[in-house]
């Protein structure tokens, strides 16, 4: 059946998605998963599916890249539940960026000294085949940052560079509802 998969340091799993599907789909995504204290990561879904996990790397502890168990930061789609940042319940595209600041979120990412966080951002709905990008506000790039097709629910890992007022802005060339999971940020002169 269609679900999501929360990948999360073992422990109290968060209300957050790391990946969506759709019945007998094969999906992958990048995922950045902090580790318990143990240094295990849990996978949970939604509905019943075979599960696949490659690693790249890691992170040593005082690396400069700061881990959260994953959080919803906001959720476009109406009646459902707002995360840490309350946005307008409506689909963005076109002429309608969402600009969301991703810094002073208490225990998650600090109100200053952030350079970029590390979201998990997934479109649903969209009325037409397009792409998002998510940048620190001010020009846009043209980039994308995730592609999908009409009807599409579709994640996709980000590292979101903040503008200078801590904000990130995501674009859609077609109306789409957004939903975004924070799971770290890179302290400033960190490296990244």
């Amino acid at each position: 059946a269609g679900g999501y998969v929360t990948v999360f340091p073992c422990g109290g799993r968060p209300d957050a998605s790391s990946l969506n599907y759709v019945a007998n789909q094969t999906v992958p995504n990048a995922v950045i998963a902090p580790v318990s204290p143990d240094g295990e990561v849990c996978f949970y879904s939604t509905a019943n599916v075979d599960l696949i996990a490659d690693v790249n790397g890691y992170f040593p502890s005082a690396s400069g890249f700061a881990p959260v168990s994953p959080v919803r930061v906001f959720d476009t789609r109406s009646g459902a539940a707002q995360g840490v940042r309350s946005v307008t319940k409506t689909k963005v595209g076109g002429v309608n960026e969402l600009r969301v600041r991703l810094t002073d979120l208490p225990g998650l990412v600090p109100a200053s000294g952030v350079g970029a966080v590390s979201l998990n951002v997934t479109v649903t709905g969209p009325d037409a085949d397009g792409y998002v990008t998510v940048y620190p506000c001010g020009g846009r790039p043209v980039v994308s940052s995730l592609n999908y097709v009409a009807g599409q629910t579709v994640p996709n890992a980000v590292i979101a560079p903040v503008s200078g007022s801590g904000e990130v802005c995501f674009y859609s060339d077609a109306n789409v509802d957004l939903i975004a999971d924070v799971n770290g940020y890179f302290p400033t002169g960190s490296g990244f």
